[in-house]
């Protein structure tokens, strides 16, 4: 038994000695082949190296044929223009009628004033010498027409104007008239005056042109007084004479626009029928003409007319 334990012993010394004895050739301290290398401290301490990359892959072979060119790229279309708008059409002016456009024929209704000059002929009454003249001189009127425009061309209405003057050349007027006495005042007035009042038509050619003549036609009544105020005597007097105007004819020219005027005449074909002579605290006396004549005013001047 203790034989073989010797034996043993020597095998296992043999063999450990071979194990750890270097091969020939190799270098002192170097590891044996087939064995690991014991870790590097710098290895342990290096960080790890990272996986290494797939091999890029090698470029295809440049073809020997030319390559077609790309095909053409259309241009952008242009933005769409902007819409068209189509400014509002400026406001016609208002047409103003110019101050001395013509008015269209006048209706509805109308007034016109008169005024000129008024001049007395023929005869007062049938006595001798007993002439419009002789009673009345001269005198201013005013005459009024108010009535309507129809039909374009006629009016219809009235009349109504007065006028007033001087006495006529009656030589005992004039007498009585003059103031001769010695205080220096005028205590003497005589004064003349005169009435119509009627109806009338008138008709006119050019209704709705500038120039418009016309005619025209009335009848109705009228007087006619004188009077004489005598303060230093204490003397007052009038005589009146009233009748009929059987034609007032009258013709003249409008010149119309906003407002018409122009030129007219007149004349008024008449007779007294009656007279009161008024004498103050003296009496009133009234009275008919008998021995009637016929007399005249005639009239002339300018006419202005609202609505021509």
């Amino acid at each position: 038994m203790q034989r073989s334990n010797g034996r043993g012993v020597v095998w296992w010394t043999a063999v450990t000695l071979f194990a750890t004895t270097p091969a020939l050739g190799a270098q002192p301290g170097a590891a044996p082949p087939g064995s690991t290398p014991p870790p590097s401290v710098v290895d342990s301490a290096a960080p790890a190296a990272p996986p290494a990359l797939p091999p890029a892959e090698a470029p295809a072979p440049a073809s020997s044929e030319p390559e077609a060119p790309p095909p053409p790229v259309a241009p952008p279309e242009p933005p769409p223009p902007p819409p068209v708008t189509t400014p509002p059409a400026p406001a016609a002016p208002v047409a103003q009628a110019p101050l001395n456009a013509v008015p269209p024929a006048a209706s509805g209704f109308q007034v016109a004033f008169r005024t000129g000059m008024l001049f007395p002929f023929g005869k007062a009454s049938g006595a001798p010498g007993d002439t419009l003249g002789r009673r009345y001189a001269w005198q201013i009127p005013i005459v009024i027409d108010l009535g309507g425009r129809f039909a374009r061309s006629f009016f219809l209405g009235g009349y109504f104007g007065f006028g007033v003057g001087a006495t006529g050349g009656d030589k005992r007027v004039d007498a009585a008239c003059t103031d001769n006495d010695d205080n220096g005042q005028n205590d003497i007035v005589c004064a003349a005056a005169s009435f119509r009042l009627g109806l009338e038509m008138q008709y006119s050619f050019q209704p709705d042109q500038h120039y418009n003549p016309w005619v025209g036609y009335g009848i109705g009544i009228e007087g006619s007084s004188a009077s004489l105020d005598d303060k230093y005597h204490k003397l007052q007097e009038s005589v009146t004479s009233s009748g009929v105007t059987y034609a007032q004819l009258s013709a003249g020219l409008d010149i119309r626009q906003k407002v018409g005027f122009g030129p007219f005449l007149e004349v008024a074909l008449g007779q007294f029928n009656r007279t009161t002579t008024d004498m103050g605290g003296r009496g009133k006396y009234e009275y008919k003409i008998d021995d009637r004549a016929l007399h005249a005013w005639v009239m002339f001047g300018v006419r202005v007319v609202v609505n021509p």
